[in-house]
């Protein structure tokens, strides 16, 4: 075990401390009651995320391609968004080989916004759901993103053959333990690639959005298709050789 990880015994004890000193301060039903309802949307679990989360070292060993990519996507995120990106403050994946391009998920983002962004571009868009995207997925993939992270996937522009033919709920359970992009993630790597290069990824293929969840349960997926970013939803079991998930290395 790594010495550096609390241990599960520690984690409880520290449970039973919080929960001692709350009844020394006679703390309120309402009180209680909000704290466990809101769940992570609550504040005073954002005081604990800031106070336990490990920060990333400001003083990370960066190679030159690393640094020129995290500066190229501060550059991304001011022009599109107006957000001044903390690159020091991110964590840097090991890179696995296969895995060459590095993508950034800002502090603060929000699907809606990174779909809005499209059309602010006058990149035709379509999608399922008439009102907020984001309403139209589960509560955990609404809001803004909380810290800034980053990971690294297959630099391809069809989503990864390698996870052909394979349904979300094939991948959910494979013994490998396959991770991969989320909904919010693929707009944010499909914006910054048509920045790149104005061409739209998975132009013959689909990715399957595999590690998100629509509020029914159905999971998203995006593509592009007669001229527009379309982003639709399959059921979990769905599997076709052109739907691919697009692996992550976190």
């Amino acid at each position: 075990m790594n010495a550096n990880i609390a241990t599960p015994g520690m984690c409880l004890s520290a449970g039973a401390r919080f929960a001692t000193k709350l009844g020394s301060i006679s703390a309120s039903h309402d009180l209680v009651d909000a704290f466990l309802k809101e769940g992570d949307s609550h504040s005073f679990y954002q005081v604990i995320l800031e106070h336990f989360t490990p920060k990333a070292s400001k003083t990370q060993s960066l190679t030159p391609w690393v640094a020129a990519a995290l500066a190229n996507w501060g550059d991304f995120y001011q022009k599109f968004f107006g957000i001044d990106l903390d690159v020091t403050a991110i964590r840097i994946p090991e890179k696995v080989d296969g895995f060459d391009r590095l993508i950034v998920v800002a502090k603060g983002i929000r699907l809606n916004q990174v779909w809005n962004a499209h059309e602010e571009r006058e990149i035709r868009t379509w999608k399922w759901w008439s009102g907020s995207l984001e309403k139209a997925m589960q509560e955990s993939e609404r809001g803004p993103v909380k810290e800034s992270y980053a990971f690294w996937v297959r630099d391809v522009q069809e989503a990864d053959e390698e996870n052909k033919n394979l349904s979300a709920q094939m991948i959910a359970d494979s013994p490998k333990k396959i991770d991969t992009e989320t909904l919010l993630e693929r707009l944010v790597h499909g914006l910054k690639f048509w920045d790149e290069i104005e061409k739209q990824l998975d132009v013959n293929n689909i990715t399957l959005c595999a590690s998100s969840r629509c509020a029914d349960g159905d999971v998203p997926r995006v593509c592009w298709d007669v001229g527009d970013v379309n982003v639709g939803r399959y059921g979990p079991s769905l599997r076709d050789p052109d739907l691919r998930a697009r692996q992550a290395v976190r």
